[in-house]
């Protein structure tokens, strides 16, 4: 009888899920629908652009849509309209989303989003408590337990799924496709784990007057989080008497400990805000901790300030130091502010987020105007600027070359970013015209000494015609590859693939002299970048054999006049005669 009424009431709860979230259980399903369309579109090589960014904004309501409900029951109880009206605007933000933020698919896209995302998920935990905000860590405590609950049981019951169908397809062959598994998993977190998700969240009628923190999470609190983080800040302290005393400032390790450390102990503060009148460990912490990080944060924002002087803004820098401003405004919120009201915390790192992102502050525009001013500075010093275009330099000091270049990388794995003083499709490779002088590679080869060669082989086509073998190689794989009766090896000492038989030697090949081949062939790129088909081929013959190589990738160096190739990765074709 009891088994029977915990189901009955796990069902009731979950229709009451559904009553209260109808629009994100549809768009949860409605998600669950695309993914498995991708995967299976990706299968049969059907482009997917379009619906990937149509998952992407979906991924996006999922959290928007709760906090819509939230506000809709907390604020606009009373007013249909406005309910509406409410999900028309959340709808029109999505749209406008996907049409400015999603066509390209770089790093900036990609940081964009996941930061949106996390606002929006930040989000679901204030929302519904913006007016009513009596005992809000309780609240999120319990957030976060239907979360981990969910988890569990979505875990089992995908274990137990996944099980069957190992089971089946091992007693009965049944061969049941792998990617099963996938969409059995997707399955149970956008339908199951979804609606049980939702129908645990807290009522909007809930004060959680009498709900007491557990035991354990109490010794886990106040009695192992707390002494580990105060053991920390005394290392912290030392350390900082260390710069001090040597002079040395911390390189960005230390930054993003002391980053990560003062966010995870405002977050600590945060949950035993409730206990700090009936307990001395819970009031000591959040009365002198926030005092105590201070200066741990400002050695932060010193060592961090030095590297951004010397290198500029770049997108993690900008936010490690934002992070770093809202973890001490959070510290001085708590030293301010004794009245327990902690919705400012997850209200401000949502905005934070979304500042981080969007708009004339953002990582992205930030990290663009230092960079731009960090080249100007650098060209100015040394000449180069006249009526804003470069004026060629090649006597300049390595370390200004050095800086242009990582500069130069820097605007070119970001597409989306513009170069000051560059011709529009400038490209690193195009250094020795523009700048005067040839790209300094990030492994600290300079352009003359170190190359690089890439094919496309997209819609390419390769003629095979009267050969017998065909083989994909790479000198960073194996050595020794079997042709049929031939044998093939590369010897990185000599930079030379072998090809014998059953009479020893037949061939070799010299890829050294294919390199120089090949540089010659892309002169206009200065030793780097893309070459054709035709100029990355080369054959080799003899009354015994015949060998067709050609190269998709090569890259390499060159040691005191001599030439080093690192890797190559290529197709051989063999005849024997």
């Amino acid at each position: 009888m009891k088994l029977l009424e915990n189901i009955k009431k796990s069902m009731k709860d979950l229709r009451i899920g559904f009553e209260r979230y109808p629009v994100t259980l549809i768009a949860s399903v409605t998600l669950l629908v695309i993914l498995i369309s991708l995967n299976e579109m990706d299968m049969k090589d059907i482009d997917t652009e379009i619906l990937g960014r149509i998952a992407m904004v979906v991924g996006l309501s999922l959290p928007l849509s709760i906090s819509v409900a939230h506000i809709n029951e907390s604020l606009l109880s009373k007013k249909t309209q406005l309910k509406a009206f409410a999900f028309a605007i959340a709808a029109a933000l999505l749209v406008a989303y996907y049409f400015l933020f999603t066509e390209d698919h770089g790093m900036v896209t990609g940081m964009r989003y996941a930061a949106t995302l996390v606002a929006l998920i930040i989000g679901v935990f204030f929302t519904q408590r913006l007016k009513v905000r009596l005992n809000y860590e309780t609240y999120v405590t319990k957030v976060f337990y239907s979360f981990f609950l969910t988890a569990l049981y979505s875990g089992v019951l995908y274990f137990g799924i996944t099980a069957i169908i190992f089971t089946i397809n091992s007693l009965f062959d049944a061969e049941i496709p792998d990617k099963y598994y996938l969409y059995s998993f997707l399955t149970v977190v956008f339908v199951f784990a979804a609606s049980m998700f939702l129908s645990k969240l807290p009522r909007i009628g809930e004060t959680f007057g009498d709900h007491k923190y557990t035991k354990a999470l109490k010794v886990l609190l106040l009695y192992i989080v707390i002494p580990l983080i105060t053991i920390y800040t005394g290392i912290l302290y030392v350390y900082f008497i260390k710069i001090i005393v040597t002079g040395v400032w911390p390189r960005g390790l230390v930054s993003n400990l002391v980053l990560w450390y003062s966010v995870l102990s405002a977050g600590v503060i945060f949950f035993i805000s409730p206990l700090v009148s009936e307990n001395v460990v819970a009031k000591a912490f959040r009365n002198f901790f926030p005092v105590a990080d201070i200066p741990i944060l400002a050695m932060m924002f010193v060592s961090m300030g030095l590297r951004i002087g010397q290198y500029g803004f770049t997108e993690n820098r900008y936010m490690v130091v934002i992070l770093g401003i809202w973890a001490l405004a959070a510290m001085v919120w708590f030293i301010a502010i004794r009245k327990l009201n902690n919705i400012f915390l997850p209200v401000s790192m949502a905005l934070t987020a979304l500042i981080a992102v969007f708009g004339p502050l953002s990582a992205f525009n930030v990290s663009e105007m230092s960079q731009n001013n960090r080249l100007e500075s650098i060209l100015e010093r040394n000449g180069m600027v006249q009526s804003g275009t470069v004026i060629p330099n090649a006597s300049i000091p390595d370390g200004d070359k050095r800086e242009i270049s990582a500069i130069a990388s820097f605007f070119e794995s970001r597409e989306t970013y513009e170069m000051d003083y560059v011709p529009e499709g400038f490209k690193t490779m195009d250094m020795k015209v523009v700048f005067g002088f040839p790209y300094e590679d990030d492994r600290g080869y300079p352009d003359d000494k170190y190359f690089y060669f890439f094919v496309p082989m997209e819609n390419q086509v390769l003629d095979i015609k009267g050969y017998e073998h065909l083989a994909k190689a790479a000198t960073y794989q194996t050595n020794e590859y079997s042709l049929g009766n031939v044998s093939m090896k590369y010897d990185s000492t000599t930079s030379e693939l072998i090809f014998s038989g059953s009479s020893g030697k037949l061939i070799k090949a010299d890829f050294k002299a294919y390199y120089q081949r090949m540089w010659d062939a892309s002169s206009t790129y200065a030793g780097k970048g893309e070459v054709s088909v035709n100029d990355a081929t080369f054959t080799e013959e003899n009354e015994k054999i015949s060998v067709k190589i050609i190269f998709e990738s090569m890259n390499g160096n060159l040691e005191n006049g001599k030439i080093k190739i690192d890797n190559a990765a290529y197709f051989v074709l063999v005849r024997v005669k």
